[in-house]
């Protein structure tokens, strides 16, 4: 399962990403969430963006070329 932000997004989705769906404004148009419907790029709040960089960050993040505590102390 994946770990979500409060809105419901992917946690680690970029931090600017839409706040229902976590999709760049670029490119996003109207997109369907079950939880909201069809929707419009909304911006994210203060604490989405501020949970997707620390998610960012997170050493153990996969995907977001962070490395394991085991893959830190092999290194």
């Amino acid at each position: 399962m994946t770990r979500q932000d409060g809105a419901g997004s992917p946690v680690g989705t970029t931090p600017n990403g839409c706040r229902w769906c976590g999709a760049l404004e670029r490119g996003h148009y109207r997109r369907w969430k079950p939880s909201v419907g069809w929707h419009q790029w909304t911006p994210p709040t203060d604490e989405q963006r501020k949970a997707r960089m620390l998610a960012r960050r997170s050493p153990t993040d996969p995907g977001r070329g962070g490395l394991s505590s085991a893959a830190r102390r092999a290194a």
